[in-house]
């Protein structure tokens, strides 16, 4: 009876030594996992604040290069996610993270107003342009102009178009056209006077310009007032 309690105590005592054994294996093995993601957190931790400080001292142009920076942001953010308070526990961390969301959004508000002014400049010198290359065409678009253009213009509606131009150089669609018939240097004949509108609609419906602009006179406005023309000469 006496073997059998020793025996028993013995493997009370096994037990007891094999679960402290135990129990203590596995507190350093969460000791040591523990030990390893600290050091692992702190790397990660590190490297953020290296990414951070690199974006920060980046100078962006573009709003693509601004929407870049900000994935860069959020990948350095997203990686820091699995780290409990880790913004909390560093204040390095969480200062650096807050200037570049600041910097990001300075840059594009800086950005957007040098593209709208930039914008703003074109616009002005295509407006510029416009009036410019508008009153080239009007200097250019004179008499002698439209007296060659009307009688070979594309179509009608393009005819008509010419001669509401050409009206706007006279005085009136009344104004008096002279056609020189005959010149021979002392004696000069003129066809039956006609007017502006009669003759500018002769060149769009005969197709032809057998005619030339001699001479004009203008009013004080600068209107013409009285146009000759003569028979070109082949």
């Amino acid at each position: 009876m006496y073997k059998v309690k020793h025996v028993a105590n013995q493997l009370l005592l096994f037990i007891a030594i094999l679960s402290i054994g135990l129990a203590s294996s596995s507190c350093g093995k969460k000791k040591k996992l523990a030990e390893e993601q600290l050091r692992n957190e702190t790397v990660l931790v590190e490297k953020s604040k290296s990414q951070l400080k690199e974006l920060l001292a980046k100078e962006n142009k573009t709003l693509e290069e601004v929407e870049e920076d900000r994935k860069a942001l959020d990948q350095i953010k997203g990686g820091l996610m699995n780290i409990e308070n880790v913004q909390l526990k560093d204040e390095e961390l969480k200062s650096l993270i807050a200037k570049e969301e600041a910097k990001l959004d300075q840059e594009a508000v800086e950005i957007e107003k040098r593209m709208a002014e930039l914008a703003q400049i074109e616009a002005e010198k295509a407006r510029r342009a416009a009036i410019r290359e508008q009153m080239e065409s009007k200097e250019n678009k004179d008499i002698y102009y439209y007296m060659d253009r009307i009688p070979t213009a594309a179509d009608t509606p393009s005819a008509n178009k010419m001669i509401t131009e050409t009206l706007s150089l006279f005085s009136s669609p009344e104004a008096t056209v002279l056609i020189e018939v005959y010149n021979d240097g002392s004696v000069v004949d003129y066809d039956e006077p006609t007017t502006i509108i009669r003759y500018l609609n002769l060149l769009k419906d005969t197709e032809k310009s057998p005619y030339k602009v001699k001479s004009f006179k203008k009013d004080e406005a600068g209107k013409i007032t009285k146009l000759i023309v003569t028979k070109v000469q082949y």
